[in-house]
């Protein structure tokens, strides 16, 4: 709804069935436009794993014709579907066994086949007019192994905008959350919005995120954790040298506690 406001065409755009994992519905309470699932996509079903979708990289070809055709500025959002067990890889994919005797062998090469839907898709924006023009975000939802609190959630975030942004590495604390923010501050756009995370761009924010352990929720700093139910503080930690959580200082901090609690 922020970028419809601002005259963009919003789409979303992906090889699951409508429906799955309530995407579709998600999307269109926030506000998207267009919702192109496996259903009109355009894409036969001889181009699906049989498990969860049209394969990546025919997605990706789809995405780009659709935005080829769009006149307005847009936004789109696109779940890729791999790497993903059971790693089933299209027949027409030359290296699907390009790794061999490794551990992990399956999620290598479908991680590998991520990589070139990716190199695919990509070869075709640069040639599109879109190209300079976009900011493009890619980022995961998890990462392989799911050990540990702080593990789980280290995952990559990257912002690709040749035409606008130049190479750098940012080590700032940052989470999904500080996607929208980001956006909003990069493109100068005069709007409101109620996301709670931040523009990693702008250079007076102190370093935070926000984690859903699913019973609660963890304001996350460089150094410190706090963790919270609906009801109480449950938990204070160092993260800097505990990150599996393993020692509550909250007995010990229950001053510091209290405050990060306000």
């Amino acid at each position: 709804s922020v970028f419809a406001e601002q005259g963009y065409g919003t789409y979303f755009v992906a090889g699951y069935k409508a429906g799955a994992q309530g995407f579709s519905t998600y999307m269109r309470v926030a506000g998207f436009e267009n919702i192109i699932t496996r259903e009109n996509l355009g894409v036969g079903p001889e181009k699906s794993d049989g498990v969860w979708g049209v394969y990546d990289h025919h997605t990706f070809v789809r995405l780009h014709e659709i935005l080829s055709k769009e006149t307005r500025p847009f936004i789109a959002v696109v779940p890729s579907l791999h790497p993903h067990h059971p790693y089933k890889l299209p027949d027409d994919y030359p290296e699907k066994k390009y790794y061999r005797d490794i551990e992990r062998v399956e999620h290598f090469n479908a991680l590998r086949y991520s990589d070139f839907a990716l190199s695919q898709f990509f070869v075709l924006a640069r040639k599109a007019t879109y190209f300079r023009d976009t900011i493009f975000i890619l980022t995961a939802d998890h990462t392989y192994t799911q050990n540990g609190v702080l593990g789980k959630f280290h995952i990559p975030l990257v912002f690709y905008a040749p035409g606008l942004l130049k190479p750098a590495k940012k080590t700032v604390l940052a989470s999904q959350l500080d996607i929208l923010p980001t956006l909003i501050d990069l493109l100068k756009f005069e709007t409101t919005h109620a996301s709670m995370g931040k523009s990693l761009w702008a250079s007076d924010v102190p370093e935070w995120a926000i984690l859903d352990l699913d019973t609660s929720m963890v304001y996350l700093t460089p150094k410190n954790a706090l963790m919270a139910n609906r009801e109480q503080i449950v938990g204070f930690y160092d993260t800097k040298n505990d990150r599996e959580f393993s020692r509550n200082l909250q007995p010990e901090q229950a001053n510091l506690a209290e405050f990060m609690g306000r």
